[in-house]
């Protein structure tokens, strides 16, 4: 002879949960007369569902558990845009923050206080 377990509101009862689509436990809201869970919340999402009779054993998977397949490279929709032609660039550091008259490191190589303001920034 097999006793059915008996609940009380408070306890844990195994359930699937209809949130979160997994086998979870639960925390028993509600118990009809002969002592069985009626209203389940997830320990998880804390959502609330009715008791649904213990959690799935084996069945079929669904969709949303099975496992992630890489579906390959996307079709790309649109033709890749042109360059857009070179517009004329302003300067990073303009004369006006200069502080000192201009500093070379060497004949041929650029302003040294704008090269490093402009490194700076």
């Amino acid at each position: 002879m097999t006793f059915a377990r008996q609940y009380r509101a408070g306890q844990s009862v195994e359930d699937h949960c209809r949130s979160c689509h997994e086998d979870r436990t639960h925390t028993v809201i509600v118990v009809d007369g002969n002592a069985q869970p009626l209203r389940v919340a997830c320990d998880f999402c804390r959502s609330e569902h009715n008791y649904r009779g213990g959690p799935r054993m084996g069945g079929s998977t669904p969709a949303s558990a099975a496992p992630y397949r890489d579906p390959g490279p996307v079709p790309r929709t649109q033709a890749p845009r042109p360059p857009s032609p070179q517009a004329p660039s302003l300067p990073l550091v303009s004369e006006r923050e200069r502080t000192a008259p201009p500093m070379t490191h060497n004949s041929d190589s650029a302003d040294l206080e704008l090269l490093i303001r402009r490194i700076i920034r």
